[in-house]
């Protein structure tokens, strides 16, 4: 069961933390414990592979004021430690992803990190060509939108382990002029990083997958379109 701030799965209370300076959703993966005198939260971030537990024992006697107590310590630790993880994660995003990729044919691929929430904080792919033309113009026609974000995705099964997969998303902007704001007829803005991925393919492969490698140290190398078979590698 899923709501916009909460939401249920199998020995989970799934909490649902919004960033307010780029909107993104990150779930909680928890665990409420009362017993007696002391109250807890076991707390799993998968997003960021960290978590953290708030232990609380006391002597309120009200079960109700005890919880309470222990979620606001919850609270504030997930208001002091989030906003921390996103910087250090958008910092080791431009580390490690940002930069130009070129494969020596007159061909190149830029990526940068882009921080302003209403134009689709994240990732961004902003030029792409292959052997001079520009397969950014392309991707936008067939997947929607001007601006492309890489999100991270579920590599292929039999890919090498030092392999990262990404899917380029269209950012659509939900609130702009003339868009829709009914339940039904705005589905396919808000839905789009779902509904279009890898609709359109080429040589059985989709438009917006790409492939990073990694060296045995962990650092980025190349990224190789999947649609094209051909790596691109990391010049700075």
């Amino acid at each position: 069961m899923a709501h916009s701030d909460f939401a249920q799965g199998m020995g989970w209370e799934i909490y649902r933390y919004t960033h307010r300076d780029t909107g993104h959703i990150t779930d909680f993966y928890t665990k409420l414990g009362d017993s007696g005198s002391y109250s807890s939260y076991l707390v799993l971030v998968p997003d960021y592979d960290v978590g953290f537990s708030v232990l609380h024992a006391s002597g309120i006697a009200d079960a109700t004021a005890r919880s309470a107590a222990t979620q606001l310590l919850a609270d504030m630790v997930s208001e002091a430690v989030l906003p921390a993880l996103q910087t250090q994660a958008a910092v080791e995003a431009k580390r490690s992803f940002a930069g130009t990729y070129t494969d020596g044919k007159n061909s190149s691929l830029t990526l940068t990190y882009n921080e302003t929430a209403s134009n689709g904080a994240g990732l961004t792919l902003i030029s792409f060509t292959s052997e001079g033309h520009d397969m950014i113009a392309q991707l936008s026609t067939q997947l929607g939108g001007t601006q492309l974000v890489l999100q991270p995705a579920i590599a292929a099964s039999g890919r090498p382990a030092r392999q990262l997969s990404f899917q380029a998303t269209p950012v659509v902007d939900p609130t702009a002029e003339g868009a829709a704001t009914g339940l039904f007829s705005k589905q396919f803005a808000v839905n789009s990083d779902w509904i279009v991925n890898n609709v359109v393919t080429y040589g059985g492969q989709g438009l917006g997958t790409f492939i990073f490698d990694l060296s045995t140290q962990g650092e980025v190398t190349a990224i190789t379109p999947a649609f094209l078979r051909r790596a691109y590698r990391r010049q700075n």
